[in-house]
């Protein structure tokens, strides 16, 4: 959709498909998905994509106006993903591939969008990274409005999420044939499956109440453990969260 609030929002008004034929800024094979922009990004020398995306989200957020309210000793960051720094692993992946006998290179490092977060914004309160899948940054939302909502935790937080283009993960989904290699159309009896893509998107989450500004009234989190792919059939992990959150 572009870089900043307002990008998002008009794009999402336009109606225009973001999912397209494209290159993977990883193989540079042909892909269909919706990536970030070429040039929106200005990622530094050796800098995972997912960090970069996330760094240019906070850059954002710290120009804010809503930022000139926050004490950064009184804040929490929250910052869900599935993949963390897939691209440095990957990478590593193929140099241990070209030149084997090196040890084999660590997991993504999940957690290290969360703490470029926490560094880049001086956060003095708890510093939370949930891993759940597609409902990660939304995870994210919820955990930060339990900790605001405690009165233990922190006044303010910066919620969201971050995951960058993988080829090794897109390649899961097509092997599960849940890829749409069209315009993914999810409320269409003729759907075909999901849309690739990637992006990051912070929130900040005040304790007060500010006039005028949207509220974060409720939240739910539910799984039936049904199936690795599948959710249960009568939506029982859904229905749960939805009764947690209108609760």
């Amino acid at each position: 959709m572009g870089s900043g609030p307002q990008a998002l929002w008009s794009g999402l008004i336009s109606g225009q498909g973001r999912v397209v034929s494209t290159r993977s800024p990883e193989s540079g094979q042909e892909v269909t998905a919706a990536l970030v922009p070429r040039g929106t990004l200005d990622p530094r020398p050796g800098e995972d994509r997912a960090l970069a995306m996330i760094r240019h989200t906070v850059e954002q957020l710290l120009r804010s106006e809503a930022w000139a309210r926050v004490d950064p000793e009184q804040l929490g960051v929250f910052v869900g993903t599935t993949q963390g720094t897939i691209q440095t692993w990957t990478e590593n992946q193929l140099r241990l591939q070209r030149a084997p006998g090196g040890a084999p290179p660590p997991w993504p490092w999940l957690a290290d969008p969360a703490r470029l977060v926490a560094r880049l914004t001086g956060a003095g309160g708890p510093v939370e990274c949930p891993s759940m899948a597609c409902v990660s940054g939304t995870a994210a939302l919820g955990f930060a409005l339990q900790w605001i909502r405690s009165g233990r935790g922190p006044r303010w937080a910066v919620a969201g999420g971050v995951d960058a283009f993988s080829d090794m993960v897109h390649a899961g989904f097509r092997s599960l044939k849940a890829v749409d290699l069209n315009v993914p159309r999810p409320f269409d009896q003729r759907r075909r499956g999901l849309g690739a893509g990637e992006g990051a998107a912070l929130l900040l989450l005040e304790g007060a109440e500010v006039p005028g500004a949207p509220r974060l009234l409720g939240w739910g989190l539910g799984g039936d453990a049904n199936h690795l792919t599948g959710p249960h059939p009568e939506g029982l992990g859904l229905s749960r969260a939805i009764s947690q959150a209108l609760t």
